[in-house]
């Protein structure tokens, strides 16, 4: 098993530094993750021999909703570029980081089913299935 042992809370950075991070970010996200449009982020205490330690679970998805499959070392370069982007983030709560908006905004699931569409939805949908991410509920 491996496990990602990334710092809570980055070191802080120039503020020119982190504008510039920022809008590099979706170029840099897009090596790393080609067709991201967005990125959920929570963190996980996980306990492992009286040792604790913080791991990042991710959902990736494409502009039409279907769920982008990320391999750990994906994983720890996705957390790092947004971690550096914006350090003053909350990284103990969930993240969400959007690629039309190039922003990082706290993710609060406004119902359990927003929670099981990110968390729960099948990777790899049908064709004609547009994913969990982009159906919309008449009121």
């Amino acid at each position: 098993m491996q496990t990602e042992f990334l710092p809570a809370r980055p070191r802080k950075t120039s503020a020119s530094r982190r504008r510039r991070r920022i809008t590099q970010l979706p170029y840099r996200l897009h090596q790393v993750v080609p067709g991201a449009a967005k990125i959920l982020v929570t963190s996980v205490l996980m306990a492992i021999d009286d040792d604790s330690h913080v791991v990042y679970h991710l959902v990736v998805r494409d502009s039409t909703g279907r769920q982008i499959r990320v391999v750990a070392d994906q994983r720890e370069d996705i957390v790092a570029l947004l971690q550096a982007a914006w350090p003053q983030a909350d990284w103990s709560r969930a993240q969400t980081w959007t690629w039309r908006g190039n922003d990082l905004k706290a993710w609060r699931p406004a119902t359990p089913a927003d929670l099981t569409g990110w968390i729960n939805a099948d990777p790899a949908p049908d064709e004609d299935d547009d994913g969990p991410f982009c159906r919309t509920e008449a009121s």
